[in-house]
């Protein structure tokens, strides 16, 4: 499956079994690639969950928003809380020191 850029896609696993889903990603993304690397950086030190979520909610937030994403369904109402979750860390400097900490942990 390839998804085109600004497609929208959605995945949620409905079974009880892991789903594992393996995807190519293309460099020169770089809107893609700063929330991947937010991701790793996190997830190297030990703030995500098991399914590779961030543990806290302000950068959660931030991911969703680097990534452009959009919630669905019911999950929809929460948009609001973090955009502004994610405004505020950006003007309080959150997003960069953030950033700078991961640049080198690829």
């Amino acid at each position: 499956m390839t998804i085109a850029p600004y497609e929208k896609h959605y995945y949620h696993n409905i079974y009880q079994e892991e789903c594992l889903i393996r995807a190519v990603i293309r460099l020169g993304n770089t809107d893609f690639e700063k929330p991947m690397l937010m991701l790793k950086g996190l997830e190297v030190d030990g703030r995500v969950t098991k399914a590779s979520t961030p543990k806290k909610l302000v950068e959660l937030a931030l991911f969703v928003r680097l990534n452009n994403s959009r919630m669905m369904g019911f999950q929809k109402i929460v948009e609001p809380f973090f955009t502004y979750l994610s405004e505020r860390a950006i003007k309080k400097g959150y997003l960069d020191t953030l950033m700078k900490g991961y640049e080198n942990k690829s």
